[in-house]
């Protein structure tokens, strides 16, 4: 379901696509994500796309926290993050399994999966489009 890119243009925020805790093979990425509006701002849309255990992330926007604890469920939460921008989410609590997550950028269509360890981060570098 999930290819070695860990990226899709077929998930809709909020999809889960596990009905056990388990890492499908995913490793921690940094992303770049292209084709965002210049100047201006972007949602950004996080939720577990594994078995909802309520792991923390932080989230910050160049190196600023926008909100200090987001816990994961099948809900997404979604962010308003400024263009261009480096976005980096921090592993806090894993409640067992490891702390996997989705990205989602509407603008883009694209889903972004990662996991972290608790106090790694994984970076999504912004960057505007044509």
């Amino acid at each position: 379901m999930i290819n070695k890119e860990q990226i899709s243009s077929q998930v809709v925020a909020g999809t889960v696509l596990f009905n056990k805790e388990e890492n499908p093979g995913l490793q921690a990425k940094d992303f770049k994500v292209n084709e965002l509006k210049q100047g201006g701002s972007a949602k950004l849309v996080i939720w577990d796309f594994n078995v909802q255990d309520y792991d923390e992330v932080q989230i910050f926007v160049d190196g600023k926290p926008i909100h200090n604890s987001v816990v994961l469920t099948h809900t997404p939460a979604e962010f308003s993050v400024s263009v261009p921008s480096v976005v980096t989410i921090k592993g806090i609590s894993d409640k067992g399994g490891g702390i996997t997550y989705a990205v989602k950028f509407p603008t883009n269509n694209l889903t972004y999966f990662n996991v972290a360890n608790v106090n790694e981060i994984n970076t999504y570098t912004l960057v505007p489009g044509p």
